[in-house]
């Protein structure tokens, strides 16, 4: 399923381009563009270590502990706090 959602981004990507007259997005907004690739390298690992925490709770056994599960809930909400203040917004 990965391959199919990575050729439809990479579809969409080129029409977004095509469409707008751009070779690579923003480049239209330069200041955006470059906003965003300097804020990358430092959200992008939040959002592995979100998934990597979705992963574990969804893995906990219905039996656990529910401080566990708490814990690893805040962890999780601290992911989507990092991740909206990186990219300065909440939704």
């Amino acid at each position: 399923i990965f391959a199919a959602m990575r050729e439809e981004h990479q579809r969409a990507y080129d029409y977004i381009c095509q469409i707008t007259g751009q070779k690579a997005l923003l480049d239209n907004w330069p200041v955006l563009q470059v906003s965003i690739n300097r804020r990358n390298p430092y959200v992008d690992p939040l959002n592995f270590i979100q998934v990597a925490l979705l992963r574990e709770l969804r893995n906990l056994p219905e039996d656990s502990h529910h401080d566990q599960r708490e814990a690893i809930l805040r962890e999780v909400l601290a992911t989507i706090n990092g991740i909206a203040a990186g990219m300065k917004t909440t939704g």
